[in-house]
C-alpha cells in the first residue's frame, strides 16, 4: 500500500533530464565521503537543469546521518524505494507500508525457513526495528543489530504490528541464497529484493516490501510527476538492489566494484573510490540527446 502526500512534485518545465545514483559503494567512497570530482559532477548537472536523485537502501534518518548539509542533490529515494523525500527540509512526498496480513504471513514464512530477520517500523520511524534470530549463528546479523542497538529490540507480540515498512532478512555466506527464490515464490504479491551486505560484503540480504516497491518504481513515479520520460534518465549503481533502477533508465552504468553479474550487463566505469560517478556523468552528457556541452 502506498501513501502520496499533498505536496508531491508536479511537472518541472525547466528540467531537462534526471540523474539517479545509489549512495553507498557508488557515490560515496569506502570512507563514506564524496570526492571533489563527483561533487563537481553533481553540481554541473544542476547548472544544466538536470534533477539529481539519490537512491539508497538507507532509512531517511541513516541517510541524513552520513551526508553533509550541503549535499548536491534534489530528492532522495530511501529504504530501497519505500519512501521519497525532497532534500529541502527532507519533506516526505511518498511512502509505502506493509499491512498486518502481509506482516503475519511473511513472519510465518521466514520462521519456517529458519531465516533471521528484522522488522522495521513505518516511515518516518523506520530506523526503529525489532529482530528475531532463527539460526544458530549469523555474524552479519549480529553486526547490524549491534550497530543500531539504540533503535533495536527483540521481536515480541508481532500480532500488535498493524503496519511496517519492510523486513530485512540476512543469510550468512554459508547459507544457499537460492532460498530467496523460495521466499519470493511464496510472496508473489510482495517485493522481494536481494542485496549484498555492506558489512562483511559476503552475506546476502533479502529485503521484503509491499508489492511493486523498488528503487526503479519510485524513480518512475518521481520522473512521471516531474514530466520527465525514461529516455532522459541516467542511473548508476553497484549492487543487486540497484537492478530495477538500472533497468528503468535509458542510460545505465555500474561502478567497477559491482558484482560481475552486473558489470557484464551494464556499461562499467571506475570504482566508487576512483570517481566513477563523475566518469559516468561525463559519458552520459556526451552520449545523450540533450543540446548541452559535455564536461571533459
Amino acid at each position: 500500500m502506498s501513501s502520496q502526500y499533498p505536496h508531491a512534485p508536479t511537472r518541472n518545465a525547466a528540467a531537462r533530464g534526471i540523474f539517479f545514483s545509489d549512495l553507498d559503494g557508488t557515490l560515496l567512497r569506502s570512507d563514506n565521503t564524496l570526492s571533489a570530482a563527483d561533487r563537481a559532477a553533481l553540481e554541473g548537472l544542476a547548472s544544466r537543469n538536470i534533477v539529481r536523485v539519490i537512491a539508497t537502501g538507507r532509512s531517511l534518518r541513516s541517510f541524513c546521518d552520513v551526508i553533509e548539509p550541503d549535499f548536491p542533490a534534489d530528492y532522495v529515494i530511501f529504504s530501497t524505494g519505500a519512501g521519497v523525500a525532497r532534500m529541502a527540509e527532507y519533506e516526505i512526498i511518498k511512502k509505502s507500508v506493509l499491512n498486518r496480513e502481509a506482516i503475519m504471513r511473511t513472519v510465518r514464512i521466514l520462521r519456517q525457513a529458519a531465516i533471521d530477520f528484522m522488522l522495521h517500523r513505518p516511515i518516518p520511524e523506520n530506523h526503529f526495528f525489532a529482530f528475531e534470530t532463527n539460526s544458530p549463528t549469523n555474524p552479519d546479523f549480529s553486526t547490524r543489530v549491534n550497530l543500531h542497538k539504540q533503535w533495536a529490540c527483540p521481536l515480541r507480540d508481532v500480532e500488535t504490528w498493524s503496519e511496517a515498512t519492510q523486513f530485512v532478512a540476512i543469510l550468512p555466506p554459508w547459507r544457499d541464497a537460492s532460498v530467496i527464490d523460495d521466499v519470493r515464490a511464496e510472496l508473489t504479491d510482495l517485493s522481494v529484493i536481494r542485496a549484498t551486505s555492506p558489512f562483511d560484503h559476503q552475506s546476502t540480504w533479502m529485503e521484503i516490501f509491499p508489492g511493486q516497491v523498488s528503487k526503479g518504481s519510485s524513480a518512475s513515479w518521481l520522473g512521471t510527476r516531474l514530466g520527465l520520460t525514461p529516455d532522459t534518465t541516467m542511473a548508476i549503481g553497484n549492487d543487486y538492489n540497484d537492478l530495477a533502477i538500472l533497468e528503468h533508465a535509458a542510460h545505465s552504468y555500474v561502478v567497477a566494484n559491482a558484482p560481475g553479474e552486473l558489470t557484464r550487463r551494464f556499461a562499467t566505469v571506475a570504482s566508487n573510490n576512483d570517481n566513477g560517478v563523475a566518469q559516468a556523468v561525463a559519458r552520459w552528457l556526451r552520449e545523450c540527446s540533450f543540446d548541452i556541452d559535455a564536461t571533459p
